[in-house]
């Protein structure tokens, strides 16, 4: 961003409005300066700059990229060569990112968090500027440079998580639950609402779940085949949630849904059987045995058929 002053070519007999005087008065102590490099002849005008981006790694500047893209306007050229940024991910996202606005040739590279060159766009003139590029979890660096001459700009960040699990009942994703927790994990937010998982139990199981890695506050329901909630766990704020449930053999669904702000999540399940008789001779069951046939179902006597196609 850039402002010009009139100077008078006799500082003595100038008259500044009061307008000005208040402004050095109150603001002045406000501004990072860089040094005039234009040469005003005649009582011409004076170039004063802006930089509201460090100018090295160390001193980058700290921005939040979530999904929706957020806009910095800035000033790159030969008194400001070098313009950063630095944003932190919480989740494998993919990062968009777009330099536009130019008015001379400048270009802008992504660096990792040692300052390394994962991705650059160089081209040139005029020419708008953009990255694309799959990140994990970690800390990143937008670096804004000077190829040739002096130009304002905008660079557009934005990072959105993959959404692995459906929005709907219908969409739900299909997944397995054992007596090994699996873990699942996503995002829930302004722009995903709801996250929806089906599973199937071939047998009355003891059901487990838990909703952890929270950063903002979500919620989790367990809902039968017709989507009722049978179970639901609402504990505020970024406190882990769990459901334990006895189950009849049937298809569920997990439903995990914001209810304020934006958070990726761990959500893991399981699902044990009983096992009523002993495994070894010495616990064995003890039973009866009488005239009337007494009948004791395994429920991994053998493979129950699929309930789909």
């Amino acid at each position: 961003m850039m402002f010009d002053l009139l100077t008078s070519a006799n500082t003595t007999n100038s008259v500044f409005p009061q307008s000005f005087l208040n402004f050095q008065n109150s603001s002045w102590q406000n501004l990072s300066l860089l040094p005039n490099t234009a040469s005003p002849s005649n009582g011409g005008l004076g170039t004063l700059t802006i930089d509201n981006a460090g100018n090295t790694l160390a001193t980058a500047r700290a921005i939040a990229v979530g999904a929706t893209p957020t806009t910095y306007s800035d000033f790159i050229g030969s008194v400001d060569t070098n313009d950063y940024y630095r944003f932190t991910l919480g989740a494998t996202s993919t990062f968009n990112l777009a330099l536009t606005g130019l008015s001379a040739d400048a270009d802008v590279s992504l660096l990792d968090t040692n300052g390394n060159v994962i991705a650059g766009s160089y081209n040139g003139g005029t020419t708008n500027d953009s990255i694309t590029r799959q990140l994990s979890a970690g800390t990143y660096y937008a670096r804004v440079y000077q190829y040739s001459g002096d130009t304002n700009y905008n660079l557009a960040l934005s990072a959105t998580t993959p959404d692995n699990a459906g929005n709907t009942l219908a969409t739900a994703r299909a997944i397995a639950v054992g007596a090994t927790p699996t873990t699942y994990s996503d995002f829930i937010g302004s722009v995903d609402t709801n996250d929806y998982y089906r599973f199937t139990l071939g047998a009355t199981s003891t059901f487990n779940l838990a909703l952890t890695g929270l950063s903002a506050d979500a919620d989790v329901s367990l809902l039968d085949t017709n989507g009722n909630v049978i179970a639901g766990s609402y504990n505020g704020g970024t406190t882990n949630d769990s459901i334990t449930r006895q189950l009849s053999a049937g298809t569920y669904y997990a439903r995990v849904y914001q209810y304020s702000g934006d958070t990726n999540y761990n959500l893991a399940l399981s699902a044990t059987t009983p096992d009523n008789a002993g495994n070894t001779l010495a616990t064995a069951r003890a039973i009866a045995v009488g005239a009337t046939p007494t009948t004791y179902i395994s429920p991994w006597a053998r493979p129950l058929p699929s309930t789909s196609r």
